[in-house]
């Protein structure tokens, strides 16, 4: 798969969870139920690692050296590999996010939640704002559209 295929292929992973994580929040039964802690944090988590990892693979970076486990789900290595190709998200919240699941979600807490683990947790609705600008200044690095409804 050439390079700017497998970044778009990465950046629509990174919006289809997204948009996961913002069905979940949003389904009027979700009211009152701490389980979803877990799929949606899961999916911002994925739609994070996903979107960076489009940035890296449109700077040159392989899927092998993206699927290494020193990078893998490591929000934090992510970051760090994208500041090196000159990188650093203007979104405010997006590192706050890594900072505080980052560990949880590089470990598969959100997937296999250990028992009497305690989970660190971001505020659903700001970090969806969140990722919902970064989206579109990964759109933009990458040379893709922005999304209909960000115009």
């Amino acid at each position: 798969m050439p390079k700017s295929e497998y970044a778009r292929h990465l950046y629509a992973g990174g919006v289809a969870y997204y948009e996961a994580a913002l069905l979940i929040d949003s389904h009027p039964a979700n009211e009152g139920r701490v389980q979803l802690i877990l799929p949606t944090h899961n999916a911002i988590g994925v739609s994070i690692e996903m979107l960076f990892k489009a940035l890296l693979s449109h700077k040159g970076l392989s899927a092998a050296c993206l699927k290494n486990s020193k990078l893998g789900h490591n929000l934090r290595a992510l970051s760090a590999k994208a500041q090196e190709q000159n990188f650093i998200t203007s979104i405010i919240g997006i590192n706050e996010i890594i900072d505080c699941i980052g560990s949880d979600y590089a470990n598969n807490n959100f997937r296999y939640m250990k028992e009497n683990s305690s989970l660190k947790t971001v505020n659903v609705a700001e970090a969806l704002k969140a990722i919902d600008k970064f989206i579109d200044e990964i759109a933009i690095l990458v040379g893709l559209p922005l999304r209909p409804e960000s115009n």
